[in-house]
């Protein structure tokens, strides 16, 4: 979880504590179509921000799938 709060924080242009969709694509660092997928995955509720519980929720729920596959 602090890794994911350094990451959120990192991102948080405005300082309020979420991520923003145009945040996210911008400093995500991936091309701006697959940052645009990516963020679509991580806003499970649809409202154009990411806060770190609904991160962290799709983070884990990646890994688990990945660790899985081993």
């Amino acid at each position: 979880t602090d890794e994911a709060k350094a990451i959120m924080a990192e991102m948080d242009e405005d300082g309020d504590g979420k991520i923003a969709r145009r945040e996210f694509i911008g400093r995500s660092g991936l091309s701006e179509d697959l940052a645009k997928a990516v963020f679509d995955e991580f806003d499970t509720d649809g409202n154009d921000e990411l806060i770190t519980p609904e991160y962290l929720r799709v983070w884990g729920r990646w890994a688990r799938t990945r660790d899985s596959k081993k």
